[in-house]
């Protein structure tokens, strides 16, 4: 057996062994589509998870992996095992490396895996389906940086099958229900979404970038009753907007995803469809707003009244026009 194929036994082992199952699981192969295969674990006559793996033939592998709570995307390598390795890793998609973002990447077993709960998922996984090519760079102790790279031709097909492989077990296993008498709500364009390290990125709203090119993503944060919009980046990762003639900064804050539009405000009446951002601590609704200062494009919150975007800047609570809204 080849080292290759050693590697790839391990990982395989490995990423089983770590998940929380008892001895009785049995996992084996399910479906396979181009280099992807398609693995199903099974308890007690239940499927507890499903997962696909593909491995490129340069003693390297990516795998995806669903079950009824959580959802991972994982690499793996000989230097991604290395104990002491860095869990920050650096990734980008295609070639647009200007768009990469770092985010935690633990060890599991010899997986480096990002992990999201289903119940808030956070959009990084459609990258994955609707991409090219996807690339990881992290740091080895005593080696330097490390960058690994994967064709992703085939994975939106594959993440479909791995999704369906748990979800069509669980519905055949589910009671049948009536139908419900409301139809089902239409789904949000955009969602406020807890901030960890490492979440920047395209999957978020931005409202534009520094004079160095450095994104401007808009966030919120609640503070003295209400819920304020502003403005967060990689050069802090902490949450910027005005309040009281100050520029209020928090570690503990919302940022925004999905796709939206900004449109430059007429007047002072907030258009139809624009994104509520928040609200007063009196219940004033407050919408989010970007604004042009010296080629920064800088987020904040407007509301009529405030006599433009209300941002804080430098320590200090600045209003500032013209004014563009953001809109859905």
């Amino acid at each position: 057996m080849g080292c290759f194929k050693l590697l790839r036994g391990l990982g395989l082992l490995a990423f089983v062994v770590a998940m929380p199952l008892s001895a009785q699981a049995q996992t084996a192969e399910y479906d396979r589509a181009g280099p992807w295969k398609l693995f199903r674990t099974v308890e007690g006559g239940k499927v507890e998870a499903c997962h696909a793996e593909m491995f490129t033939g340069t003693e390297q592998g990516l795998i995806f992996d669903h079950n009824p709570n959580y959802t991972s995307i994982g690499f793996m390598g000989i230097g991604s095992a290395v104990d002491g390795a860095d869990s920050k890793v650096e990734i980008w998609f295609d070639e647009d490396r200007l768009a990469a973002e770092i985010i935690e990447m633990p060890l599991e077993g010899m997986w480096r895996v990002y992990r999201s709960s289903n119940d808030m998922p956070d959009g990084l996984h459609d990258l994955f389906a609707n991409r090219s090519r996807v690339s990881f760079r992290y740091q080895v102790p005593g080696d330097g940086n490390e960058t690994m790279s994967f064709p992703l031709k085939g994975t939106n097909a594959m993440m479909e099958r791995t999704f369906a492989c748990v979800q069509t077990a669980q519905a055949a296993a589910a009671p049948a229900q009536a139908a419900p008498v409301q139809p089902a709500p239409v789904q949000r364009a955009y969602d406020w979404v807890a901030f960890r390290p490492g979440m920047l990125g395209p999957r978020l709203v931005s409202a534009g970038t520094m004079p160095d090119g450095m994104p401007v993503y808009v966030c919120a944060a609640q503070y003295n009753g209400g819920f304020h919009p502003g403005m967060t980046g990689a050069w802090s990762e902490r949450c910027s907007f005005g309040y009281g003639g100050m520029e209020v900064v928090g570690d503990d804050f919302f940022v925004l995803t999905g796709q939206g539009r900004w449109r430059a405000l007429d007047g002072i009446e907030v258009p139809g469809n624009a994104v509520e951002g928040g609200q007063e601590a009196d219940g004033r609704k407050l919408y989010i707003c970007r604004v042009n200062q010296q080629g920064a494009m800088l987020a904040g919150k407007y509301r009529p009244g405030l006599g433009g975007c209300n941002i804080g800047d430098g320590g200090s609570e600045v209003t500032l026009g013209p004014v563009e809204i953001l809109t859905f």
